[in-house]
């Protein structure tokens, strides 16, 4: 990504590379003091809580998924695999990236990384949907560095 320099640099023309230039921040000041409000601390009557079940390793193939006791725990209104969704692989954010490069939004029979979500659990609160994300079982099988 490139910059544009202001008129104030005005012996210089061309390209300012973002590497080394030096980016005002406005926002530390509130983090390092506690006064940030993120998503988090908002309390919306009725809102619902997604949590994520990642992979654990790098690269595997799901032989299975047992969510019994995730579905049936307090709160928890939804928990969805890929196998539930009906749609395909999602594109990247940037349309430069190769088409190669389009992921399902939930691993389907494979894990490419760790990290990678392979369960959503939609629960009335956050802590019901962590207790039931640690109440999932998958079995996989891993893959062998290529």
């Amino acid at each position: 990504m490139l910059l544009r320099r202001s008129p104030v640099d005005a012996g210089s023309v061309g390209p300012m590379p973002l590497v080394g230039t030096p980016v005002a921040r406005r926002e530390d000041h509130r983090l390092l003091t506690g006064d940030a409000r993120f998503i988090a601390d908002l309390d919306l009557p009725g809102c619902l809580s997604v949590t994520y079940v990642t992979s654990p390793v790098a690269h595997a193939v799901i032989r299975s998924i047992d969510l019994d006791a995730a579905r049936s725990a307090p709160g928890v209104v939804d928990v969805v695999t890929a196998a539930d969704l009906d749609i395909g692989p999602q594109p990247q954010v940037s349309p430069t990236y190769p088409s190669a490069m389009a992921r399902p939004l939930l691993a389907d029979g494979r894990v490419r990384f760790v990290g990678e979500a392979v369960v959503a659990i939609v629960s009335e609160t956050d802590a019901q949907g962590e207790d039931a994300a640690e109440w999932s079982r998958s079995t996989t099988t891993r893959c062998p560095p290529s």
